[in-house]
Parts: structure tokens; sequence; C-alpha cells
């Protein structure tokens, strides 16, 4: 009976330490692939922003990131550079104007937003 139940006792702990191994394997898989993924994206947020840069001067480049990425307002990225509101709109929109004709929007189609 002792020799029975310590059987089950291994058979248990046997699978159980299976099912943890399994577990780890496939996290550390997803992990991998997530993380691969992740600096694709990274690389081609990287790439995206240096190409903007070199199409818009550092003024222009700042306000449409502080606009689009940080999601501040005309009237605040405005208060901030001691201008008018409409200054900062018009600066935005001549920037992305003048980005959406010289980008190369081939390359950007992969990344998540």
């Amino acid at each position: 009976l002792i020799a029975k139940n310590k059987a089950y006792d291994y058979l248990r702990n046997k699978t159980k330490e299976e099912e943890a191994i399994k577990s780890y394997v496939l996290n550390e898989t997803n992990n991998i692939n997530y993380n691969d993924e992740y600096t694709n994206q990274e690389k081609l947020l990287d790439e995206l922003y240096s190409d903007i840069k070199s199409i818009v001067d550092s003024n222009v480049y700042n306000i449409i990131i502080l606009h689009t990425v940080y999601n501040m307002k005309f009237e605040e990225i405005a208060k901030e550079q001691n201008v008018t509101s409409s200054v900062v709109r018009g600066i935005y929109h001549r920037g992305m104007k003048k980005i959406k004709k010289e980008l190369n929007y081939e390359k950007y189609k992969k990344i998540d937003y």
C-alpha cells in the first residue's frame, strides 16, 4: 500500500513538472516572437522619425511630434513656444503636407499604430 501511494505521488509530481516545463517553453517561445516583433516595430518607428526629421526642420518636427504622438493641442504647443495657436496650426499643416508629398509610405505599412 505504501509503495502504491509512493508511485502515485511520483507520477503526480512528474506530470506537474512536465506541465510546468511545457508552460515555460511555450511562454518563452511567445516572448521571443513578441520581442522580435516589438524590435521590428521599434526599428520601423525610429526610421520613420528619422525620415520625417530629414524632410522638415526641427521646429516643425517638434510640433508634429507633440501634436500627433503626445496628443498636445495646438493651443498648448503655442503657449510653450510663445506664439499664437494659428501659427502652430499653420506650421503643422505645411509640415504634414510636405511629409505627405515626400515620405515613402509603403515602407511603413507594417507599423501597428
